[in-house]
């Protein structure tokens, strides 16, 4: 329990500015944190152990500005600017993120970045937008089902275009990197 109180105090200020560069409103920033850490609260009462605590909070605050946003019935923007500038860029990253540390390796991950959002900004709308909405957003294929009226199949059927193009996309590093 301890390492948990420390978690909040120590992570408060990282998280409030997560959650505040998506969500416009102060107040709503504050009861969004609340959620997240009566969350937290939650499943720790339930003697969940967590292996990454801090990753989990990030990603049920993530969660909890999507419901944010149903709630208002404004969805958060899916174009790839509008992700760039509500502070999505991350999260693109993250997809193309590696661990290494030489200048060469560095290189390719840079390319790998700019390639990876090329190839978003190429997708037809409407696998961009599933694509977003399940890798960047972490939706749930149902959620997105209830939220759009189309069927899981249609979704799951975009989805799997979107990511044979973006791998078609990628391919020409993927070679590169085997050499």
């Amino acid at each position: 329990m301890q390492s948990l109180l420390e978690l909040v105090e120590d992570e408060t200020d990282r998280l409030l500015a997560f959650i505040r560069s998506r969500v416009a409103s102060d107040e709503d920033s504050w009861d969004i944190m609340q959620e997240v850490f009566q969350a937290l609260w939650a499943r720790r009462s339930l003697g969940e152990v967590f292996e990454n605590a801090l990753a989990w909070v990030f990603r049920v605050a993530r969660n909890k500005i999507v419901d944010y946003y149903r709630r208002q019935r404004a969805r958060p923007e899916t174009s790839l600017e509008g992700m760039l500038e509500n502070g999505y860029a991350e999260e693109i990253f993250e997809l193309a993120d590696s661990a290494g540390e030489t200048p060469e390796e560095q290189a390719l991950r840079q390319e790998l970045r700019e390639t990876l959002l090329a190839a978003i900004r190429e997708l037809p709308e409407e696998q961009r937008e599933i694509f977003v909405l399940t890798e960047l957003e972490g939706m749930k294929y149902r959620e997105i089902a209830e939220e759009t009226g189309m069927s899981i199949n249609t979704l799951l059927s975009r989805k799997r275009y979107a990511v044979l193009k973006l791998r078609e996309s990628l391919e020409h590093v993927q070679q590169r990197t085997e050499r």
